[in-house]
This record gives structure tokens, sequence and C-alpha cells, in this order.
């Protein structure tokens, strides 16, 4: 009797086959049990700081447990219950947290992993294990699937390069691979079906050549907003006009397009606290309005609804009737938690390829939040995706609303939409917020993409300045990321 949620779709058909091989696809059909040690996924979208990690164990000779940050040892227990607290630090980025469990002998006898900051419940798979380096033989894939609450994931499919080693149509998701020992460099691939015929994958490289040690100088992409004195966007440039420095050297553009007929990939996220009570119903249509009317069937949207704390209300789709129901069934409650709000949009677009922008709407309302608008702000830099942010605050529309504390907010919001390319916007009530849209709208379809190589090799996780000039146009502002992190 085999496991009937698992298929070997490339077994031999006939002919011999060596004992090696029949041993080999008796190895991959095998489907580890249960694992001896399982981490609990802490309460919260948002983790950072020191956060506390359970465990539940299956086995009585579990002497120690190590958890790892990445391939980092960050923390040791040795007696049971396994629990411990872990220092994610300041910010909340993608990390991936394992648990390792050892007998008393030294003996590794089980792990589990965790991704965490990796966006909210959108459609994903991500390989935890193996992780790149030397393997061969018989290797344990274990994954993290996030599938929307509204579908149904269909089956998984594995591969060893090009070839499909084996399926699962039923959790829980773990397959052993058989590595060949005389392949080489290769790849396992994991791709995961929805029911409505969506695919996500996942691909982690073994065996290949010094990979550690392997340093490539990354293309970066600056996806760029021109707009003449008057702030409206300008579209009639070439590429000799355009001057890109980073840290106030020149550099030689790769490419240059009209970025404006790219799809695009929009986070909307709508303030629906206590306070927004009385102006909701104005702000959903509005909101309605700008997904119905100015997004196109290649885009896609999803929904971020905040008050004391954010949710994602709608996955990332491109089904925008789905995004309009949402809007449509928000209601007013709680306080106003912008800036946890922000990087929590922002963490949806983690790993979202192409052009892509986040729109905020709130009555401006500064509560006070777990997360601070520094870590909001850094964050933001280390994304570089655009921050539009629309205020309804009728003082600050007319400009006689300096207090001390509103004059510190707004400088905050304008400093991080400058920082990423965005704007802030003011408005006395909900009559002009259709056009505050349209105007996004407009200058989202008339970005330039530009691409350069930079000369200079950045250290990785070090600041590099970047500035957009148009030296030849007088009047003209290009506006786009402020910098970026290298990475490698």
């Amino acid at each position: 009797m085999g496991d009937a949620s698992w298929i070997d779709e490339e077994a031999p058909a006939g002919g011999e086959v060596e004992d090696a091989t029949l041993q080999a696809l008796a190895e991959a059909a095998y489907l580890p049990r249960a694992r001896p040690i399982r981490l609990l996924r802490p309460e919260g979208q948002v983790l950072r700081g020191k956060v506390r990690f359970q465990t539940l164990t299956s086995r009585d000779d579990i002497d120690r447990v190590e958890f790892l940050l990445g391939e980092e040892v960050v923390e040791v227990i040795r007696r049971a219950p396994f629990h411990a607290r872990i220092d994610l630090g300041r910010f909340p980025q993608p990390r991936t947290l394992r648990a390792v469990a050892y007998d008393v002998a030294g003996r590794e006898v089980g792990r589990d992993a965790l991704v965490i900051n990796d966006g909210g419940r959108s459609f994903r798979v991500r390989i935890l294990e193996p992780t790149p380096g030397p393997r061969v033989g018989a290797v344990d894939v274990d994954l993290d699937l996030s599938v929307p609450v509204d579908r149904r994931l269909d089956r998984v499919e594995y591969f060893w390069q090009d070839r499909r080693m084996a399926t699962r149509y039923a959790p829980p998701y773990r397959q052993r691979v058989m590595v060949p020992r005389h392949d080489g460099s290769g790849f396992i691939r994991v791709v995961a079906h929805l029911d409505d015929g969506r695919q996500a994958e996942d691909v982690v490289v073994l065996n290949a050549i010094d990979f550690a040690d392997r340093l490539q100088i990354s293309l970066v992409e600056l996806y760029t907003v021109v707009t003449d004195a008057q702030g409206r966007p300008v579209e009639d440039l070439d590429a000799e006009e355009f001057r890109i420095l980073e840290n106030g050297e020149e550099q030689e553009i790769e490419s240059f397009d009209d970025a404006g007929d790219l799809p695009l990939t929009l986070g909307l996220a709508l303030d629906s606290s206590a306070s927004m009570f009385v102006k909701l119903p104005a702000v959903q249509q509005a909101a309605g309005d700008f997904v119905r009317g100015f997004l196109s069937g290649r885009d896609r949207a999803f929904l971020v609804d905040f008050d004391t704390e954010p949710r994602l209300a709608r996955e990332l789709t491109s089904d925008l009737d789905r995004v309009i129901a949402g809007i449509e069934s928000l209601s007013a409650d709680g306080d106003t938690h912008l800036w946890e709000s922000i990087v929590f949009a922002l963490l949806e677009l983690q790993g979202v390829a192409g052009k892509k922008a986040v729109v905020v709407f709130s009555d401006g309302a500064e509560e006070e939040e777990a997360l601070s608008y520094r870590t909001a702000y850094q964050f933001a830099r280390r994304m570089g995706v655009p921050v539009y942010v629309i205020v309804l605050h009728p003082g600050l529309a007319r400009g006689d609303d300096l207090s001390p504390g509103v004059k510190s907010f707004t400088r905050k919001l304008e400093r991080l939409a400058e920082e990423v390319g965005g704007r802030v916007y003011y408005i006395p009530n909900t009559d002009k917020l259709d056009h505050i849209y349209r105007e996004i709208d407009d200058e989202l379809r008339s970005q330039f993409l530009l691409t350069y190589y930079p000369k200079s090799p950045g250290v990785e996780g070090e600041w590099r300045e970047v500035e957009v000039k148009i030296p030849g146009r007088r009047g003209l502002k290009a506006r786009t990321i402020a910098g970026y992190f290298p990475q490698w």
C-alpha cells in the first residue's frame, strides 16, 4: 500500500532498471512522517523586536533545539518546553527562522521552519528545505505554502531540473526527491497550482561551484516620473535627456523604456478607523471608481483595511471586481495606525516584480502605534516602492493648522513619500477625491523605466544614493527612489 496523495509521474515504463534506480525510486516515494518538532507561528502579521516562538515536540529524546535566523544560530534551548525569545531586529524584514532538534549524542532528529514578514496571505510557495549548497541522494523538500482563504490548492509538483519527480494532491506537502550524484550543479523546483489555474513556484540551486562566494552586480531599475512646473506628468522625453547619479558618480544608462503601458501591481490601503464613520461611504465610492475606471485587466491589486491594526481585506488578484467588493464591505471602527499599515502593504509587495505602488487614504489622525514612523521610513527605503498618501484634513488642506504635532506629522509623511518617489495630497473633503485618484493614475501611467549597472559595486547593506536629473529641460523634475541597499 502506498501514499495515495503521491504519484511518480516519470517512473520507468519497463526494461532493465538497475538496483540503484529501484532504490532511488523507493526512497523518492517515501514521505517523511510527523515532524519531531514543529514551530508555531506567533500572532501578528508584522513581526519585529523580541518575539517569543513556541514549538511542539513529538519525541522524548530531544536534548536541545537550535534556532537559526538564515544560517546563523541565534538561540539554543536545552530543556523542554523548547520555546525561545528571538530578536528579529528593529524593523520588519523577510526572514526564515529554523528550529533544529538534536538528541543527546548530537544527532539531528528533526527540524521545522517558518517564513516571517513575507507578506500576508497571497498565493505563494517557498522552499524552506533544502537550502542552497552541496546535496546528493535523497533530499527532503519542505515548503511554506500560502493560499488565499477563498481558494483551494489543487496540487504541488516537485522537479529535479526539468524532470517532474512527484506530485502531491493533499497535505502534508513534504516530499523526498532524489538528486543524482552524476548531475553536478542543478536545481529543485516546486510548482503549486490553485484550483483557478494560477501557479506559484520557487527554485533552490544545489551543488553550484563556489555558490556562497559568487557575487553579481545587480541591474538597478528606476521607475521615474517627470513633472513640469505645474506638477503635471511629462512624457515626450528621450534617453539622452536623462542623467543618473549614484553616490554622485554618473552612471551609464543600460536601457530606457516608456513604462506607462506596463502592468501595474497596486496596493490600496484604506483607513476604516472610527473617525472615518461619516466619511467612509464617499471614500469607498471614490476608491471603487479608481479601481473600476483606471486599472485595466492586465493590472493586479490588493486591499488593506486598517484601523487599530492592518488586515488583508483582499489578497493580490487580477479579479478587480473582488477588490471593489472588498472596498464596499469595509466598516469604521478603532484607532488609526498609519505607519504599521504602510509597512503591512509594502510587505505584500515583496517578491513582486515590475511596476508597483501603494496608495494610502487616511483622515490623518496619528495615534500611538506599536510600529514607529522610523521603522516605516526605513522599511519603505529598503523596499523602494512609490507610496502615495491622501490625507483628508481640512486644516492641512487650507494650511491653517500648523500646530507642532501636525507639522511633525506632515514632515514625516512627506519625507517618507519623497524617499520612494511618491507624493502626499491634503484634501479638505471628499469632493476632490476622484480627481486625486486620477492624478495618481496619470503619474503611474506616465512613468519611464531607466536601468543601469552600477560602476562601483556597493557593500551589501550600505545605502547607495540615487538621483535622476534632466539638465537640458528647465522646470522639469524627475522623481524616483532616493537610493537603495545593494543585495547579493
